[in-house]
C-alpha cells in the first residue's frame, strides 16, 4: 500500500529527533577525541575543551558551533571550528564553507575547520573537504588507542 504525502512527510519528521540525536552523540564523541587526533596528525594542541556554543555575532544573533575550543597551532593562537553530520554531503560541505567558517573566522580570527561523520557518500567528496583546509574526521577513527604491546 502506498503512503500518502502527509504520512510520508510524518515519517521523514519522526526520524529527525533520532537523526539529533545521534549527531549530538557523534559530536559529543569527537569533542573528547579531537584533542588526541588533531595532535597526533597535525601538531594541533587543544588548550581547553571543547564545547558546543552559541558564538554571539557582532551584526547580532548567533552563530551555533557544535565544537569549538582553543587551540595551539604552528606556534599560534587558533580555534577550533567543527561541526558533525551523520551522512555528510556536498551541500553539507557548502553550507559550512559558505556560513560557518566566515562568520567565525569574522568573530574569532584564526580558525582550523574540522568536520565529523560517519560517513561520506560522494566519490571525491574528501579530496575536496581536504582541499579547503577542512580537517575530516570519521567515527572510527575516534577509538581510543590500541595498547602498547597488544
Amino acid at each position: 500500500m502506498r503512503k500518502s504525502g502527509k504520512e510520508h512527510r510524518g515519517a521523514r519528521t519522526g526520524l529527525h529527533p533520532i537523526t539529533r540525536i545521534l549527531c549530538c552523540q557523534l559530536e559529543d564523541q569527537a569533542r573528547l577525541a579531537l584533542p588526541r587526533l588533531l595532535k597526533r596528525d597535525h601538531n594541533i594542541e587543544v588548550t581547553g575543551r571543547l564545547v558546543r556554543r552559541h558564538l554571539p555575532l557582532k551584526s547580532g544573533g548567533h552563530l551555533e558551533v557544535n565544537i569549538l575550543g582553543e587551540a595551539r597551532g604552528a606556534g599560534k593562537a587558533i580555534h577550533i571550528v567543527g561541526e558533525g553530520k551523520i551522512r555528510l554531503d556536498r551541500r553539507d560541505v557548502d553550507r559550512f564553507l559558505q556560513r560557518t567558517v566566515p562568520l567565525a573566522q569574522a568573530e574569532l580570527g584564526e580558525i582550523q575547520p574540522v568536520l565529523v561523520t560517519y560517513m561520506t557518500p560522494e566519490p571525491g567528496l574528501e579530496d575536496f573537504i581536504r582541499q579547503q583546509g577542512i580537517l575530516l574526521y570519521y567515527s572510527y577513527d575516534f577509538a581510543p588507542p590500541a595498547p602498547a604491546g597488544a
